[in-house]
């Protein structure tokens, strides 16, 4: 066995092998950083869709939008663009012209379900009341 293995040593002392030995020592490690990245990567937002913005028709005065009949602003649909970032969708969405924000939580990642969710069971005869 250690013949053989001096044998083999003997042959990475020339310059190809060793710069052979080294390439495929650098590939191994960057494949080894880039399936570390990718594991610990965070999850794609599961919400690809709508999330809860605002909108007023003029200009903010105060806090105030003075287009709603009671000084708020209106809801709307905007879109997430991905983790906790929801957008506002200019006037897409049903929004107006000025923005008051969106709530990005409606953007937040979730896990892939693991399991399908449980069919509800109707109830045979409606409670009393």
């Amino acid at each position: 066995m250690a013949q053989f293995l001096s044998h083999r040593l003997q042959a990475l002392k020339s310059k190809p092998a060793k710069l052979a030995a080294s390439a495929l020592l650098l590939a191994v490690i960057g494949v080894a950083i880039w399936w570390v990245i990718a594991a610990t990567a965070p999850q794609p937002a599961l919400c690809v869709g709508v999330c809860q913005c605002w909108y007023c028709d003029e200009p903010v005065v105060n806090g105030v939008c003075p287009s709603s009949g009671d000084g708020g602003c209106i809801g709307c649909a905007g879109a997430c663009a991905g983790d906790n970032d929801c957008r506002w969708s200019g006037s897409a969405g049903g929004c107006g012209p000025i923005s008051c924000g969106c709530r990005d939580s409606d953007c937040e990642a979730r896990p892939e379900p693991t399991s399908p969710p449980t069919t509800p069971v109707p109830t045979p005869t409606p409670p009393p009341g």
